[in-house]
């Protein structure tokens, strides 16, 4: 591991020991968090959303070591304000252009309807096997889910944990949508691993 890892990983450690998220004792199961996973890692997880997303990779790696299948955990990350793209101009050449009031209530019009995405981010942990990428990719495509970002990363001892962002779920509450996961799971025999 580089320095500025090592360093970075110490004071990870210590912010989240100061805010009371870590006990002091926990030092070396943390090191170990990292040392199993790739260097890219700590870039992605540390830099955004923030350090608790680490605690929370290490619970649904843990989940799915002792419970011997994929466990998956989903939460809501943010609201995407969809662009407007009705510039007023969008008629046949033919037709009569619109007129300045009418430009500005078409805009006034777009800002007020207005559509928002939801965004959520789904984890999942497992034995890392050939195809599991597709399987979760194909099971957030029968839940009607978009993905929009995915990191995936290989542990040294042989799990996957991997992190979508995903669109396509209405509801910031997520309880509903990890019950469509875990049904759909069940559903392609790929719970259990």
């Amino acid at each position: 591991m580089e320095e500025a890892d090592a360093e970075a990983i110490r004071a990870l450690y210590h912010g989240l020991v100061g805010t009371g998220k870590l006990r002091e004792e926990e030092l070396s199961s943390f090191r170990r968090h990292f040392d199993r996973l790739p260097s890219s890692y700590l870039t992605t997880r540390y830099m955004w959303p923030g350090p608790d997303d680490v605690l929370l990779d290490r619970m649904v790696l843990a989940d799915a070591d002792a419970n011997k299948r994929i466990a998956a955990h989903a939460r809501f990350i943010q609201r995407v304000q969809l662009p407007c793209n009705d510039d007023g101009f969008g008629g046949p050449p033919d037709q009569a252009q619109p007129t300045l009031p009418e430009l500005r209530y078409k805009r006034l019009l777009c800002i007020v309807q207005q559509e928002e995405m939801l965004v959520h981010e789904i984890i999942f942990a497992s034995r890392d096997r050939p195809g599991l990428l597709s399987q979760l990719s194909t099971l957030m495509n029968r839940v009607r889910l978009h993905i929009r970002e995915a990191h995936i990363f290989t542990t040294t001892d042989g799990f996957c944990l991997s992190i979508f962002h995903v669109d396509g779920w209405s509801r910031e509450d997520v309880k509903g949508l990890i019950e469509a996961i875990q049904d759909e799971l069940i559903r392609e025999k790929v719970y259990n691993v």
